[in-house]
């Protein structure tokens, strides 16, 4: 049975691609973020913006197929 050859060291992907390290510190997009982080949804109106008891957001079924 022969050796099994893996993903070397100089692989271009060790762990799970995340969007924030592609967003350089200073881009706009992290003030619009931090500005949002500080609104209370349920204030604006928005329906179901607190989690539920379970952990997770109540998503209608319909919602997941659009």
């Amino acid at each position: 049975m022969g050796y099994i050859q893996d993903e070397g060291r100089n692989q271009g992907i060790l762990f799970p691609v995340v969007l924030d390290d592609f967003v350089p510190a200073d881009h706009m997009c992290r003030v619009i973020d931090a500005f949002v982080e500080t609104l209370v949804m349920s204030e604006l109106g928005f329906e179901r913006a607190q989690t539920a008891e379970t952990g997770i957001t109540f998503l209608p079924l319909g919602t997941m197929n659009s």
